[in-house]
């Protein structure tokens, strides 16, 4: 119903030039949603649109709107800060970004808080839930190579027990037992400085890679490393030859932690569903291969809409992102090459198993996590069993995946709140990466097919929307919908808006989307 006569429309400025994918939905869902409540939307200008005048300061957005739903650096944050004569809902401006959030955004960040949090709270079931929602992370602050033996001896002492202990067990022809780690940068993104390491000497050789060149570099071949240690190559290509290395001086953060060693590894080109879209590409496909044979990483890109400060929302139609190889377990032959350890998208423009003419990855590598229902799927730690991904299975992951994203915002809310500023008039999606797959720590015998686990792996800051693709467009003309009338009608109302959702239950779904945590923490604004 549209609003009365008595006051003024609420103009909506909706502008995210570059991203022609985004604009495209957003505009749509807020003339879909926000236009019947007597809403009126305005659209920035599009990329390619003519600029007028000569400003080198780019392009901003215009003062005196209601909403921003728009690009971060288009946003108005010195108009939008809360204040007190304009504290009330619905009177100041609403945006749709947090001015700050590194506490989320940043891997460093987001390990120290949910370490901080963990350890205030009194051993037991609680406080492991703040400690398994990612998985073992150590942190370190790291420029040059030479550094890391004090750091090994002092900060990770218990991660150089670990490596120490895999060395043993190569000593001894003992490769099942090797604990496999993975390193990423603090803060680099696009895939850029992922390496898969298992003994100090390839640690080693990858923070020497991330190194400057010298002026008197030694002999080329010694770029060559003959008994096939992973992260050795100082030529940095470690990815089907993509350079993908960082300057450690630059970046300094890193984070290390346990590679999951019983990923669920899915053929998703297998399904037997009638009018499933993973059978229309396997049909299209026409591969003769057997059902699991396929079998690929995969991790999952789910939507988080955060609200003032602060209320969780995971939007349930989450994305399945798989890597374009067949997943091989971690070894020093296969880390050489991470197609088959990666599942970034961004990285797969490197031949006709990644990416369409577009640069986006290809429809074999992007499904709706709901619509792989009935593909066959692997459990590493049963030889040779194998499985079907059943609906339980799926909605037990949905569950799963809002509970660990609750923690990990729960945690960045309390403990990194300095990092986090929660400005009520503030919204935000996040694109959070999970991935899927089975408890190394419990005897493999032990554990059922459907016996899943969820972990965090990170939080993403204006996400690529694009990445979902034309095929499945549709998932994010909702998602801008929900944000619609979660974050803002609400917002913006004084009638029974406000208390449907006050009414709304941690872990409850509604209209596909699922309430992860809820907590009035917005002190001081």
């Amino acid at each position: 119903m549209a609003s009365g006569s008595s006051s003024p429309p609420k103009t909506a400025f909706v502008s995210f030039p570059g991203a022609e994918y985004t604009q495209t939905a957003a505009i749509r869902a807020a003339r879909k949603v926000l236009t019947p409540h007597g809403w009126i939307v305005e659209a920035g200008e599009s990329a390619d649109a003519p600029h007028h005048a000569q400003d080198d300061s780019g392009p901003s957005a215009p003062s005196g709107k209601d909403l921003y739903l728009a690009d971060y650096d288009l946003l108005p944050f010195e108009e939008l800060l809360p204040g007190a004569p304009a504290s009330a809902k619905g009177k100041q401006p609403q945006c749709s970004s947090y001015v700050i959030r590194k506490a989320l955004i940043r891997k460093h960040y987001l390990a120290s808080a949910l370490n901080t949090y963990a350890v205030k709270l009194p051993p037991g079931d609680e406080a492991r839930r703040f400690r398994s929602c990612t998985p073992k992370t150590w942190h370190l602050d790291i420029q040059f190579a030479d550094e890391l033996d004090e750091l090994l001896m002092d900060d990770l002492y218990d991660l150089a027990e670990l490596l120490e202990q895999n060395e043993r067990a190569l000593e001894e022809a003992r490769d099942s037992d090797v604990k496999w780690f993975i390193l990423k940068p603090g803060m680099a993104d696009r895939g850029n400085g992922i390496r898969i390491f298992s003994t100090l000497d390839q640690l080693q050789s990858i923070f020497e890679e991330f190194e400057p060149e010298s002026d008197d570099e030694g002999d080329e071949d010694d770029d060559v490393d003959d008994d096939g240690e992973a992260g050795s190559s100082a030529s940095g290509h470690a990815y089907a030859g993509k350079d993908t290395s960082v300057m450690a001086s630059q970046l300094r953060h890193f984070v290390i932690q346990e590679y999951i060693r019983s990923p669920l590894i899915v053929d998703p080109i297998r399904s037997p569903q009638g009018d499933s879209l993973a059978k229309e590409v396997s049909q299209k496909l026409s591969l003769d291969s057997a059902p699991g044979s396929n079998a690929r990483k995969f991790h999952l890109r789910a939507y988080v809409l955060c609200v003032g400060g602060v209320a969780v929302y995971l939007h349930d139609e989450m994305l399945a992102l798989f890597a374009p190889l067949t997943y091989e377990a971690p070894s020093s032959a296969t880390v050489r090459d991470l197609r088959c350890h990666l599942t970034n998208t961004c990285l797969q423009d490197d031949g006709s198993l990644a990416v369409g003419n577009d640069a986006r990855p290809k429809e074999e590598n992007v499904f709706l996590w709901s619509d792989l229902v009935g593909s066959a799927c692997a459990n590493l730690g049963h030889e040779g069993a194998g499985a079907t991904l059943s609906s339980d299975m799926v909605d037990q992951v949905r569950r799963k995946a809002a509970d660990v994203i609750g923690a990990c915002f729960q945690a960045a809310a309390k403990a990194g709140s300095i990092h986090w500023q929660m400005w009520p008039n503030a919204f935000e999606v996040f694109g959070v990466d999970l991935l899927v797959g089975y408890d190394d720590d419990a005897q493999a015998e032990a554990q059922h097919p459907s016996d899943l686990n969820v972990w965090l792996l990170e939080v993403n800051a204006q996400p690529d929307f694009a990445q979902t693709g034309a095929r499945l467009s549709a998932i994010i003309d909702r998602l801008f919908e929900r944000v619609c009338e979660i974050a803002v009608l609400p917002y913006h109302s004084k009638g029974s808006d406000q208390t449907d959702m006050d009414s709304w239950k941690v872990g409850e779904s509604r209209q596909n989307t699922t309430l992860c945590y809820r907590e009035d923490l917005g002190r001081g604004l």
